[in-house]
């Protein structure tokens, strides 16, 4: 029985171990060396869209928390009024 099989059978292997194990036995069954693993991990932490992806996710939260998109509706309907209203009286005292 493989070492591995025999380990989670056991319950020897936390979850972080075992999620590892997983991805090194798919990695092994492509045909993939090992030294090609620990390049990859590195090109996945090392990518700048990795610290992006929570810091985008709290912005929209605290925005959506916050009640802004209603602050900016208000904000775009005060500016189209008013220049509206700024074009009515253009149009009534004859400035183009």
């Amino acid at each position: 029985m493989p070492r591995l099989l025999r380990m989670v059978l056991i319950g020897s292997l936390v979850p972080g171990e075992l999620e590892g194990s997983f991805a090194l036995l798919f990695f092994f069954s492509e045909g993939t060396p090992v030294a090609a693993v620990s390049a990859e991990v590195y090109r996945l932490i090392s990518s700048p869209t990795l610290p992006a992806i929570p810091l985008l996710t709290a912005c929209g939260y605290v925005l959506a928390e916050s009640g802004a998109s209603s602050r900016l509706r208000d904000l775009n309907e005060g500016a189209a009024s008013a220049s509206s209203m700024a074009r009515k009286r253009s149009a009534r005292s004859g400035w183009p």
